[in-house]
């Protein structure tokens, strides 16, 4: 073999090597774009989760203190009812609120995150029919 045979012979096979090189690190950067827009996708429908779970509970306990205004001094069982319903809501927004936080830990990668896609919010304190029945509010 010649040396300019051999020479040729040599840079086509460090061309090869390095295309590999460059499509091996391409695809790496493809499969990290497409694992990074699922993470934002889930993000995405996390917060959208949590912002109508957070708009329950508020409108929940907006309508518990309209029904304590206008009955407080009338009906006392339906006041303690409705207290009740309100603490339970409220230990609703917090456990919403604790969830936002996780969150934005997830978001930063702080200790604890868990990488990758989440499921939904759940929402901690949530109870289906335990408001007053008297008063049409539902928990």
């Amino acid at each position: 073999m010649t040396a300019k045979r051999a020479l040729g012979t040599a840079c086509l096979a460090a061309a090869a090597i390095a295309g590999f090189g460059f499509a091996a690190a391409a695809a790496r950067r493809a499969r990290e774009g497409e694992a990074a827009a699922q993470a934002e996708q889930a993000v995405a429908v996390r917060l959208k989760q949590l912002d109508h779970d957070l708009r329950t509970p508020l409108g929940t306990v907006h309508a518990a203190l309209e029904i304590l205004r206008s009955t407080a001094d009338k009906d006392a069982a339906l006041r303690n009812e409705t207290m009740a319903l309100m603490e339970r809501q409220l230990a609703r927004l917090r456990g919403l609120v604790q969830s936002l936080h996780e969150l934005a830990r997830d978001m930063e990668g702080g200790p604890g995150s868990k990488p990758g896609p989440q499921g939904g919010i759940s929402a901690p304190g949530r109870s289906a029919g335990t408001g007053p029945a008297r008063a049409g509010i539902s928990a």
